[in-house]
């Protein structure tokens, strides 16, 4: 069994000071993207959960786990290392292309309480809008907000341009990343 799949590598051997520049791979693992997250917010495995890694140099700084995914929705919760430089235009691509053209979802769904500015603002500026108010169902009581990206509203996806580093996908370096049908990428559990 694969615990893994490659989704894309990053690599530029430009020197970069005393030292080349770091070497990205955003991996599909549900397993370590749970098993990062849990270190920043309390959260129990879940019913048909997705996730993504971001890696550099094999260390990994973020990750994004989809959770209740339902063939058309899924849940997120994403978390990053403080202080790594780990929310870049790539991550972000593969955050919404994973859950929007590899499972198929035509919606992505945040619950956030609404004390959490922080979280707030991170959804509201990648292009989150708030869709429903729960009120009292926040852990000590407060409001949860649920935001929405729809497929067609997410900015993303459309033609990458700017990049400064060449971005390859597995096929592309010769690991295989799909079974034969597109390329898509089938999380194994």
């Amino acid at each position: 069994m694969i615990a893994e799949k490659l989704l894309a590598r990053v690599t530029d051997d430009t020197p970069h000071g005393d030292r080349l520049r770091a070497r990205h791979e955003v991996v599909a693992d549900e397993d370590a993207a749970f098993n990062f997250i849990k270190g920043f917010i309390p959260i129990n495995p879940s019913f048909q959960q997705k996730g993504i890694v971001l890696r550099v140099d094999g260390e990994i700084i973020a990750a994004l786990l989809y959770v209740e995914y339902n063939g058309s929705n899924v849940f997120c919760h994403i978390a990053g290392k403080p202080g790594r430089r780990w929310l870049n235009r790539e991550f972000l691509f593969w955050a919404f292309k994973y859950p929007f053209d590899q499972l198929g979802c035509t919606r992505i769904t945040g619950w956030v309480e609404e004390d959490n500015t922080d979280s707030r603002r991170f959804l509201e500026n990648i292009g989150f809008s708030i869709e429903a108010r729960l009120k009292g169902a926040g852990v000590h009581g407060q409001d949860v907000l649920l935001y929405r990206m729809l497929r067609s509203e997410c900015r993303f996806l459309g033609r990458r341009e700017g990049r400064q580093h060449p971005v390859r996908s597995a096929d592309q370096q010769g690991d295989r990343i799909g079974g034969g049908d597109g390329g898509e990428v089938r999380s194994v559990h």
